[in-house]
């Protein structure tokens, strides 16, 4: 099977409403920006997006924001805890990244410092995305409802936001050799 060209459009019906798009034309996806934080919801919307990109040619980023560390910069221990905070972002972004190329898509990744949905935000603004792929988040006891990420970046974007939630376990999963079964409506 060939390889979608970059820059396959989307219906309006497909991609969804734009209000910069004139009526009647078709949005374009070249780029398309996923947060990543290893979180399930976040495994979920790189799946999503893995699929989106396989099926428009588009270009993928990966973004991952850390947090900087709670010990004020000149406490013993900020190092430490600056290295743990990095090592878990490049751990997550490495992972996302491996699953994106082993589909055979280009892809570039970015660690990122602060606020997650500014930062967000910020990078799709500077990548000139034309769509953002975000994990819905939610904590319990209310997992139906977008967490304060996607909330925030819903609020802020400067393109299309395609929220991800993640599959939801049937009562208790079944392990089918290593592999657990899960129920995919979310």
């Amino acid at each position: 099977m060939a390889k979608p060209l970059r820059g396959t459009t989307l219906s309006r019906h497909e991609a969804g409403t734009d209000p910069h798009q004139s009526e009647g034309r078709p949005r374009t996806v070249r780029r398309i920006l996923v947060a990543a934080d290893g979180s399930a919801s976040s495994q979920a919307a790189l799946g999503v997006a893995v699929e989106l990109a396989l099926a428009t040619g588009a270009w993928t980023t990966l973004a991952c924001v850390r947090a900087e560390p709670d010990a004020p910069v000149n406490a013993p221990d900020y190092a430490q805890a600056l290295r743990g905070e990095l090592r878990r972002s490049r751990a997550v972004i490495d992972d996302a990244t491996q699953q994106v190329q082993a589909a055979g898509i280009e892809v570039e990744s970015e660690i990122l410092v602060g606020d997650p949905a500014e930062a967000i935000v910020g990078l799709a603004r500077a990548r000139s995305a034309d769509l953002i792929v975000v994990g819905s988040g939610g904590a319990e006891p209310a997992p139906a409802a977008p967490g304060r990420v996607a909330r925030d970046v819903l609020a802020r974007a400067c393109c299309p936001v395609l929220l991800v939630k993640a599959p939801r376990r049937v009562n208790s999963p079944q392990t089918v050799g290593r592999v657990s079964c899960l129920d995919s409506q979310g």
